[in-house]
């Protein structure tokens, strides 16, 4: 069955803790499942309070993500963040309780089930990206600490060599508690001699005038706050049970969640959107994508070790031009109240906000196709300017889509 993709959406509803949530739409029984959310109930854009986040569930035993929030027209910026693995979905209220969880229940054979750990306050709009198929051979998260010196750092502990890794947040409080700021870090690596990039946004916490900042680059993880970049990683080999990160910065104790995916074929490289409505092709990922994330910070490619002004965050999943989600938040910077605005597409794969008085969306991105060797974008709404936009692809095991070599009939069948 080669390597199977799907991409969708679905309310989670508000029903009490034990109340399951089935998704029933998929052609095939998935092996894991990326989630994203914003939270907004519906789709479209519009300011208010984020509360974005990621996760993922490989079974009742493994899984997690981050979860962030950012007051909107807080007068005192309020910010808070969490890095869990006790569920696959968790929002945070503006207060950093837990505004509601989800956890994984069961895979189905055309699609997956969650039960609720915690009520949700609200129906909120989740978007998944879902991975299944004969060439997935192996799922596993692992939790990597930070070490205290810089260098290399082996991760011994996934069980196989990984060909994938994507990671979700770093954090300098424990695992599954809340703490001040709305870090937020997801990182992905691939390739036989991996390449990594990363995407990190936070809103500092108590200010009277608000402190935001991204970084968006080519390494594995990033831990950004207070105007700084405080720890810096790139991931730099595979292990025969695991992959190795190579620390340039450290925050010792900072903890992050990695997502570990063997078989099939995968591809890290970047774009940027353009400022016209023109088709725009990317070649060099070496195989026709099944599957596609984006990740931005709706500016120019990050100077290395420098944040740059305003928390922007945008994730999108694509499996055709007919099946995409994106996701985004941007908290602006130096604003005396902070002002926050919050999207969620289901017919696009990147999105950027305005930093306008009032925010609105000035940049949509869209899959025209899946090309022998990349893809072909264009924008919907052309950007202001050109953004840096990494991706990661996702592809069948090498001999998929290729013609069968025919061999000759038994003598004992042509003579009959």
């Amino acid at each position: 069955m080669a390597l199977e993709v799907a991409t969708g959406s679905f309310n989670i509803g508000t029903g009490g803790v034990g109340t399951t949530v089935s998704i029933t739409s998929l052609s095939f029984e998935p092996k894991v499942i990326i989630f994203g959310w914003s939270g907004r109930t519906a789709v479209g854009q519009a300011e208010g309070s984020h509360k974005f986040g990621m996760g993922y569930m490989i079974s009742a035993a493994d899984r997690g993500g981050v979860t962030t929030q950012s007051q909107h027209a807080a007068a005192n910026a309020n910010a808070d963040q969490q890095t869990f693995d006790d569920a696959c979905i968790k929002l945070l209220t503006t207060a950093g309780a837990v505004d509601g969880a989800a956890d994984f229940d069961a895979f189905l054979s055309n699609g997956f089930r969650l039960i609720i750990d915690d009520q949700f306050v609200a129906d909120y709009l989740v978007t998944y990206l879902a991975l299944g198929g004969a060439d997935l051979t192996d799922v596993k998260s692992v939790t990597v600490t930070v070490p205290a010196a810089t260098g290399d750092q082996d991760i011994t502990t996934v069980g196989f060599q990984p060909d994938c890794a994507i990671a979700f947040g770093t954090s300098g409080y424990a695992i599954n508690v809340t703490g001040a700021f709305s870090n937020f870090a997801i990182g992905v690596a691939a390739g036989a001699s991996p390449s990594s990039y990363c995407l990190a946004g936070c809103s500092d916490n108590n200010l009277a005038t608000m402190n935001t900042m991204s970084y968006c680059i080519d390494e594995f993880l990033a831990e950004v706050f207070l105007d700084a970049v405080a720890l810096r990683g790139s991931l730099t080999a595979w292990l025969s049970n695991g992959f190795r990160i190579n620390w340039v910065e450290v925050a010792s104790g900072i903890i992050t969640r990695v997502l570990c995916l063997k078989g099939g074929r995968y591809a890290v490289g970047d774009i940027l959107s353009q400022t016209d409505t023109n088709n725009f092709s990317e070649t060099g990922a070496g195989f026709t994508p099944k599957a596609l994330m984006f990740g931005s910070h709706n500016k120019v490619k990050s100077t290395t070790n420098v944040t740059q002004a305003g928390d922007e965050r945008c994730i999108g999943f694509a499996v055709s031009p007919t099946e995409r989600n994106a996701f985004g938040i941007v908290d602006k910077d130096a604003v005396a109240d902070a002002d926050v605005g919050v999207a969620v597409h289901t017919d696009q794969c990147y999105s950027n906000q305005s930093l306008d008085a009032t925010i609105v969306v000035e940049g949509l991105m869209d899959l025209v196709s899946m090309d022998a060797d990349g893809f072909t974008s264009v924008m919907d709404d052309a950007d202001p300017a050109q953004a840096f936009v990494w991706y990661l692809a996702f592809g069948d095991a090498p001999g998929w889509g290729f013609p069968f070599r025919r061999r000759p009939l038994p003598q004992a069948i042509l003579a009959r």
